[in-house]
């Protein structure tokens, strides 16, 4: 159900007359030609194995393949398998051999963005994980095939999971990134078809605009073949089964022109998004960088685990965790990794952090006093009021922690003391520094207006799921463990009066500064 703002901002879209963007910079790295790979499926109605593949790295002509009955395994099988050889070696080009990369080859991989694979849409998310379910686990064919299948299964699987994982740019589905930078001017659910959304994007009116888009929408972006297309090759297909040597390699013939013209234009589609998506003119957020540095670690990963379960099998499964401790501790990561990502974008893109604002999950005001607190550990600490006038829904409390792109330091957070509503409608928010004061700098120094959002602290989300890792290897029950560990450590930091204690709840000592401007 779309919110007031949704709506807004379709309006706007429409009075424009043309798509609006939603971010100020783009959220991933694009890779360059040569590391993008283009993958589309068809299938038949009714069934989930693909019926044709088509992939295409970098300028080269685009390799489309198909068979001519999908419900046979066995062909579905070979031609997968010949996909996944192609797939791998895409992946693979990031380390350049088998053995684990130095920490210089992984620095040099940095510099450039990791491999990626580019899809039109959700149904083909769907296709890689079917192909993960059917063959991370392939028991049927000669032993050279079950491990070529089995390894695109793994691979397809670690795809999957990073399509959705905001921390990972190696599977981009172009329809979703486009719908995440653009508010197109018509309902929602039409921006579903990855054509519509192209050619609203093209010049031209607005009438013009959805004219096109009216005419793209006629064609299936999505894995199933239009209807009527599909009944037109149903009697080849008949053809196939029923005739002789002569007219099965005609009907061959018939289905692979067919199946490889709708490879194509799907293919199409998803170049289109690209140079559409680089035609916008944002720049590369900062932060992607950072999350295209991550990528490369977690494909770093996947090939670890993938050597692994080649030699010792048979691999974890595509369809549950198994066991409570594995899905506590994918959970715990997979939060780890959205809140690092949304911190790394948030720090960087203006419009991003206004959304953040009007969700009650950041601030922005002006400093209206700046003192310094002396703590029980007498040290000092920079204490900030802010005052803001948003009165929209605030989701901060006192205690939270709070992080601000001004800071120089990026280890830097504050604790809000306390929120207070003042008479002129305005919050008043009272927040300390987590550094101790220092001679020779002061935290925000300088700053008259400044923004706020949550701390993320993705680390202590990795630190519970190594708890949890640890727990598996006995049979403790993880969360009695667990949170006693966590009780004993927050009566240590409360009984500790050493320099890095961040007490929020001793009373306020605070004397004005007093600094000159130079000082500040």
């Amino acid at each position: 159900m779309a919110d007031d703002r949704d709506v807004a901002r379709r309006i706007r879209a429409y009075l424009a007359g043309h798509p609006l963007p939603l971010l100020e910079f783009l959220p991933i790295s694009i890779s360059p030609p040569g590391r993008r790979m283009l993958v589309s499926f068809v299938r038949m109605g009714g069934e989930s194995s693909p019926w044709g593949i088509g992939w295409q790295i970098g300028d080269a002509e685009p390799r489309l393949i198909g068979v001519a009955e999908p419900r046979n395994r066995t062909l579905v099988a070979e031609m997968v398998a010949e996909f996944g050889d192609a797939l791998c070696t895409h992946f693979e080009v990031a380390f350049e051999t088998d053995e684990e990369p130095d920490a210089e080859a992984v620095s040099r991989y940095k510099e450039e963005p990791p491999p990626q694979l580019w899809v039109g849409g959700g149904t083909d998310l769907e296709m890689l994980h079917f192909l993960a379910l059917r063959y991370c686990h392939a028991k049927h064919g000669d032993s050279d095939l079950r491990k070529r299948l089995q390894r695109i299964g793994r691979l397809c699987l670690t795809l999957f999971e990073s399509a959705r994982n905001p921390n990972r740019s190696i599977c981009v589905p172009s329809g979703d990134l486009l719908r995440r930078l653009l508010v197109f001017p018509c309902e929602p659910i039409r921006t579903m078809h990855l054509g519509y959304m192209l050619a609203m994007i093209d010049p031209g009116t607005l009438h013009e605009r959805l004219a096109r888009a009216e005419k793209s929408e006629q064609e299936a972006a999505s894995t199933s073949l239009d209807p009527a297309l599909e009944r037109a090759l149903e009697p080849v297909v008949e053809q196939w089964h029923k005739g002789n040597a002569a007219e099965k390699t005609a009907a061959e013939q018939t289905l692979s022109t067919a199946i490889g013209d709708e490879l194509r234009r799907r293919l199409n589609l998803v170049r289109n998004s690209i140079r559409v998506t680089e035609g916008i003119g944002l720049e590369v957020n900062p932060g992607a960088y950072q999350i295209a540095g991550r990528s490369l670690e977690g494909l770093k990963e996947h090939w670890r685990y993938d050597k692994w379960a080649t030699d010792m099998g048979p691999g974890r499964s595509a369809e549950t965790d198994h066991d409570p401790h594995a899905a506590a501790e994918a959970f715990a990561l997979r939060d780890a990794d959205e809140l690092e990502a949304r911190a790394d974008l948030l720090m960087h893109d203006s419009l991003l952090q206004q959304d953040a604002i009007r969700s009650g999950e950041a601030i922005r005001g002006r400093i209206a006093d700046r003192r310094t607190a002396t703590l029980k550990s007498h040290t000092k600490r920079v204490r900030l009021v802010v005052e803001t006038d948003n009165q929209g829904p605030l989701a901060l409390r006192a205690g939270d922690r709070l992080r601000s792109p001004e800071d120089s330091d990026p280890q830097m957070r504050w604790a809000i003391e306390s929120i207070e509503l003042v008479a002129s409608g305005c919050r008043r928010i009272t927040l300390t520094a987590s550094h101790r004061l220092a001679d020779d700098a002061a935290p925000l120094a300088g700053a008259t207006e400044v923004f706020f959002f949550e701390a993320p602290e993705p680390d202590m989300r990795r630190r519970l799921a190594r708890m949890i890792d640890e727990a598996s290897a006995t049979d403790d029950l993880p969360s009695t463990r667990i949170f006693a560990q966590m009780g004993r450590s927050r009566r240590d930091r409360e009984n500790d009066a050493a320099e890095d204690a961040f007490p929020t709840d001793l009373p306020d000592t605070s004397t004005s500064l007093g600094l000159s401007d130079e000082q500040a």
